[in-house]
């Protein structure tokens, strides 16, 4: 009897453990997918004005020097 309930507990031990790691993983791989389609959304615009402002490490879209801060404006299309 004993054998059983400590075969049981092995048993249902693992069984948490296996969904939790299938949990952790699909929420992640989740996010990744949330990250592509929000920078897919927002390429399918069109930028038609904007400016780059200081001194930094970002390479601006617009004069290809690296700049602190970037503005770009987005418009949707008629």
């Amino acid at each position: 009897m004993k054998s059983k309930v400590k075969l049981l507990g092995a048993l249902a031990i693992s069984a948490i453990s296996v969904l939790s790691y299938v949990q952790i993983s699909h929420s992640e791989k989740l996010d990744d997918l949330l990250l592509e389609n929000i920078e897919a959304l927002a390429a399918g615009e069109s930028g038609s004005d904007g400016q780059c402002l200081g001194s930094g490490s970002i390479v601006c879209p617009l004069t290809n020097q690296g700049v602190a801060h970037v503005q770009i404006y987005y418009s949707l299309p008629h």
